[in-house]
């Protein structure tokens, strides 16, 4: 069945991979048949292929707010969907393999996997990134000096601050321009992700998924009210359980440092304190109080974190553009607060004639208002068989 190609429907061609899958017995066999094509893609709740979904968003253009005119308003979606367009006709790996590579591969393994023939080329860059940042943390000194030139590769615009870091005379400098670089490139994450992957290399004031999260491995059990370590993937025949055990070993000293925004922030206070002289500082401090920003829902959002920092940022280096800019952000963010609260008082009034439903359609409206600012998010879950 798997011989016929495009002749049977693409769902069905999933399903049969997935059957093969339980008889291999080596890694290449592994990734060969664990690769899907996906049936559809999800954005915000339409389905549909990525030509489809350029159709619809094309749908809204408005002469009113557009003024640049249709042609320009169609290529400007054009261009913004321009790399996820490309996964419309690749292979991929599913949510339940990804999570496989995270949960039972050892980051040897996961360096195994990058090199094999039967990886597809485009896939390589989410491996070396993730193998790269596991080094860092996990602190492999021997891993990282070999993987570095790897994400290089994949990434050239990395050269310069890796580079530097290279160049550092101590640990103490390496260990900073590292730091640094970490901080200035939130695509950056250990873990592998599924579907289409991050993209988006600029810290956001509503991005949910800059650097990373601490992963979740326990569950609700019903029966015990009570949170219970989820259970692992079924372990491929080619790896050993002492390799999964390393895995796992692994897996818990990055689970243990926290949500990265919490855990960055650590690290440049430490870094502040050791060196306050240091030029890249205020700016190190200003990005940890806008990842720990109060719109940071995913993970983040301590308020307790971003307040000790931007008074240590305010109080230790008054002068610094990075503290001028924090404070306009402030001022800015204090306006637009004011003017959100006289805009509902003036909404409620007009539209609804009691007190209990003006708040129920205060929230709702503000719900919708958020979903509308993540529309343009990239594409990220990838459907792989019809749904009965």
């Amino acid at each position: 069945m798997l011989e016929t190609g495009d002749q049977i429907p693409i769902s069905a061609r999933n399903s049969f991979l997935g059957l093969k899958l339980k008889t291999v017995e080596s890694m290449d066999e592994y990734l060969t048949y664990s690769l899907r094509k996906p049936f559809g893609f999800d954005f915000d709740g339409d389905v549909g292929s990525v030509d489809d979904i350029i159709a619809e968003q094309k749908k809204w253009f408005d002469p009113e707010y557009n003024k640049e005119g249709r042609e320009a308003f169609e290529k400007e979606v054009e261009d913004r969907y321009k790399s996820e367009r490309l996964w419309q006709s690749r292979m991929m790996f599913d949510a339940d393999i990804i999570e496989s590579f995270n949960q039972l591969f050892p980051t040897a393994m996961l360096i195994e996997v990058e090199k094999s023939p039967a990886l597809p080329e485009y896939l390589r860059e989410r491996f070396v990134m993730a193998i790269w940042v596991r080094a860092y943390l996990l602190k492999d000194a021997s891993t990282l000096e070999k993987m570095t030139p790897e994400l290089i590769k994949y990434n050239p615009d990395f050269e310069p601050q890796l580079a530097k870091a290279a160049a550092a005379k101590t640990e103490a400098a390496r260990e900073a321009a590292l730091l640094y670089f970490v901080l200035k490139n939130p695509i950056l994450t250990p873990y592998l992700e599924d579907g289409l992957g991050k993209s988006d290399n600029e810290q956001g004031q509503w991005d949910a998924n800059d650097w990373w999260c601490a992963p979740y491995d326990t569950t609700y059990d019903e029966a015990t009210s009570a949170e219970v370590p989820k259970p692992l993937p079924k372990r491929p025949p080619f790896l050993t359980a002492a390799q999964t055990q390393t895995a796992q070993l692994e897996r818990k000293k990055l689970r243990d440092m926290g949500d990265a925004p919490k855990y960055l922030a650590a690290r440049v206070m430490e870094w502040a304190k050791k060196s306050p002289a240091d030029k890249r500082v205020p700016e190190a401090l200003f990005i940890v109080i806008g990842a720990n920003g109060w719109t940071k829902y995913g993970c983040g959002n301590d308020e307790d974190i971003r307040d000790e920092y931007a008074k240590y940022l305010k109080t230790r280096y008054p002068s610094s553009p990075w503290t001028a800019k924090l404070i306009e952000e402030e001022k800015a963010n204090k306006k637009k607060t004011k003017k959100k609260k006289k805009t509902k008082k003036k909404n409620w009034v007009m539209l609804v004639g009691s007190r209990g439903r003006g708040k129920i359609l205060i929230f709702f409206l503000a719900f919708i208002r958020l979903v509308l600012d993540f529309s343009f998010s990239v594409l990220r879950l990838c459907i792989f068989r019809a749904q009965p």
